[in-house]
């Protein structure tokens, strides 16, 4: 009896996580599609610069994310949303020893053809660490 009681709690549990991500998911149909940019590091050394390449399938819920520039890409995993704005956790799956692993990212819509994103770093860093303005594609 006790065993069917924990199974069906956890039966539950799997089917709100699933309900809540797909709600969320709905919120973000605004990222959908891709997107290009330069991301910007004004307290680098340097003021680093580099292009960045967003892909949104808000379908199949997967976002990946390249810097070619480093060269490393991964993927992002939402934490929140709303219809304006998405909080990312970001995953480094190419290139681990030249990007930072689980940064938090904010992604703001501006309209239908601009996002700003913000890259924060807790663990590191007090303060955006980063930043970009990115362009939608248009593939004609």
């Amino acid at each position: 009896m006790k065993n069917s009681i924990v199974i069906i709690a956890a039966l539950i549990v799997i089917i709100i996580s699933s309900t809540n991500l797909k709600a969320q998911n709905k919120k973000t149909e605004w990222l959908n599609g891709s997107w290009n940019g330069i991301g910007y590091q004004p307290l680098a050394l340097n003021h680093d610069v580099w292009n960045i390449y967003l892909n949104y399938d808000n379908q199949n819920e997967v976002i990946t994310i390249e810097y070619p520039d480093f060269p490393c890409s991964g993927h992002w995993k939402l934490v929140s949303a709303n219809k304006n704005i998405a909080e990312f956790v970001e995953y480094i799956e190419e290139g681990k020893e030249l990007c930072n692993d689980q940064g938090k990212i904010i992604v703001t819509k501006i309209d239908e053809k601009y996002i700003t994103i913000s890259y924060f770093l807790p663990e590191i860093f007090d303060g955006v660490i980063a930043f970009s303005t990115m362009e939608r594609v248009i593939n004609d």
